[in-house]
């Protein structure tokens, strides 16, 4: 049978980020462990993380935000939003979904771009675009127990653990 000579191998995180990525486009919340440390203190290896699809008009900085890459999906921390005059949305090489025509609403929809990054306070910060954009952090279980990561603790947390970084880097020159 032609097309069956090569056999295709996919990753359980392309299966992951396919599958994230098609429940949010459809409206519905996700649920999983976070597999990394990038987002330590406020989300920590394996603890479960809740995402809600959002528009990428809605997110605000501070935000994190669940986005596809070439490597599959990421939550980094919002830093900066870039909104540019509207203009006709680029179609994106990600789903197959923006391959279409563009309509009314894409062709006055402004267009916005986003710097991210990860909360360990490394040098890791990406640029990315809002067709990227899949979704919103809107909790994290830890414990058994539901928390807020933009809570005041969540905060509080976050800027100790910076200035912890800050004096890390500091001592080592």
């Amino acid at each position: 049978m032609a097309g069956f000579d090569q056999p295709i191998s996919l990753t359980s995180d392309h299966l992951f980020a396919d599958l994230a990525t098609e429940l949010l486009r459809q409206g519905k919340s996700v649920r999983f462990r976070a597999p990394g440390r990038s987002m330590y203190p406020t989300i920590k290896e394996e603890e479960i993380i809740t995402v809600e699809p959002i528009e990428p008009s809605k997110v605000k900085k501070g935000d994190i935000i669940l986005y596809r890459s070439e490597a599959g999906v990421v939550a980094h921390r919002v830093l900066h939003i870039i909104e540019t005059e509207p203009s006709m949305a680029q179609p994106s090489s990600l789903s197959p979904q923006s391959l279409s025509l563009p309509t009314q609403s894409s062709v006055l929809s402004p267009h916005y771009s986003f710097t991210l990054r990860d909360d360990t306070w490394g040098a890791t910060s990406s640029q990315i675009e809002d067709r990227q954009v899949l979704g919103k952090v809107v909790a994290v279980e830890r414990n058994g127990c539901e928390v807020d990561p933009y809570s005041e603790r969540a905060r509080i947390r976050l800027f100790v653990h910076a200035m912890g970084s800050c004096i890390k880097r500091w001592m080592r020159r």
